[in-house]
């Protein structure tokens, strides 16, 4: 196995350790910086979850060099459509981290999926929502240039059950966002799992090795059907 790619990939999950408790940290101080600096606060979080989304799309690229995955989990796949769209072009899915939406006065739906972890059925107790309304306008054009697959586009659409998703772009002109807490959480849990079905000893740093042992202690995980709030207009 190449060890310069094994170097690269452990340096990888390392910094998505950090990441992740930067974002951890970031969540769990967010309402209290609201109500000291709002912008702050925001800016800080959005930032910690860029950081998650480069880091693991690190991780992903080392796993793939060293020919580890042979099929790519659809969930991850996803995470990473997201990743390499807001790398090219941030506006496209902008996050929709803001005052009026966290208050619920936003004018789109939200998404939100629960988990099922070893047949227990939680939800993340924080959001992190990005509004990915132009998401299946963009990844169309991105099938016909050649650099998805629809089939692979399908199967995402299947596996996060976002058939509804796609009905509220194209019929209601709605805005449409989505917690993509549940979809870190899942791809998180794919990728150490990948590395430890692999046997791969890693020299872990602290912060990557609690969040690998937290993720890998846990047998199965999976996404249920998301939660749909509607805007507020339309409960009346």
């Amino acid at each position: 196995m190449d060890e310069e790619i094994l170097f690269s990939l452990t340096s990888s999950i390392n910094k998505l350790g950090t990441s992740l408790r930067i974002q951890s940290e970031r969540l769990f101080e967010f309402e209290n910086m609201m109500m000291k600096d709002v912008n702050d606060a925001i800016t800080n979080l959005e930032n910690s979850f860029e950081s998650v989304l480069e880091t693991s799309h690190s991780a992903d690229d080392c796993l793939r060099k060293l020919k580890l995955v042979e099929k790519q989990n659809n969930i991850f796949r996803f995470l990473n459509i997201i990743r390499n769209i807001r790398h090219h072009s941030a506006s496209k899915l902008p996050f929709a981290l803001t005052k009026n939406i966290l208050s619920g006065e936003n004018s789109g739906e939200i998404y939100r999926h629960s988990i099922s972890i070893d047949g227990q059925i939680s939800n993340p107790p924080s959001i992190i929502p990005l509004e990915i309304t132009k998401y299946f306008e963009i990844t169309s054009d991105y099938v016909e240039q050649g650099r998805y697959k629809q089939e692979h586009m399908d199967a995402i659409l299947e596996e996060l059950n976002l058939e509804n998703f796609n009905k509220s772009i194209n019929e209601n002109g709605l805005q449409v966002v989505l917690d993509m807490s549940p979809i870190l959480i899942a791809s998180t849990h794919y990728l150490f799992n990948i590395i430890k079905q692999n046997n791969l000893n890693l020299k872990l740093l602290d912060d990557a090795d609690t969040y690998f042992s937290h993720f890998t202690s846990m047998k199965s995980l999976k996404l249920l059907k998301p939660k749909i709030y509607l805007p507020k207009e339309s409960q009346n």
